[in-house]
């Protein structure tokens, strides 16, 4: 292939990027304003939330925990949209997908497991807020109506 292909292919594909990109954006630009970074980590012990997925691009991935190490598998940023975004990539979103978070049918049922997913911007199920209480923080879905939790024993 010559320069000259390379560049025209090059061409058409920015020119797509654009067209895609500029739908929910008024300029073309999809900037997150990030107003920190922090990792999740379950109280009271040193296991931290992170994607279940090889790394944290994988679409749809559930949360897993995970001996805490710091890297970008374990980095959490929050944006001004309260949205918590895995990696600077994907975001935590709890209106995506139902599943058995005991590995069991379980008394109540399935539970709803949230999972990680291309952010949109529209809050709802990636909108989350932070509850602190004595000596921990829960994190809070109001589209959802649940507060982020485990099952099954941690240590």
């Amino acid at each position: 292939m010559s320069s000259k292909d390379d560049e025209e292919r090059l061409k058409r594909k920015h020119e797509q990027l654009l067209r895609y990109e500029s739908w929910n954006s008024g300029g073309g630009s999809r900037h997150r304003n990030y107003v920190r970074s922090f990792t999740l980590r379950l109280s009271g012990t040193r296991l931290c939330a992170r994607s279940a997925g090889a790394d944290a691009t994988v679409k749809k991935s559930p949360l897993v925990l995970a001996p805490c190490l710091r890297g970008k598998d374990f980095t959490w940023f929050e944006t001004q949209r309260r949205e918590l975004v895995l990696s600077r990539v994907l975001c935590l979103d709890a209106s995506s997908g139902v599943g058995k978070a005991d590995g069991g049918g379980g008394a109540g049922g399935p539970k709803r497991l949230p999972r990680l997913m291309k952010c949109h911007g529209l809050g709802e199920g990636q909108e989350w807020r932070f509850r602190s209480g004595e000596q921990s923080t829960a994190l809070y879905n109001m589209a959802a109506g649940l507060c982020l939790g485990t099952s099954g024993r941690h240590t």
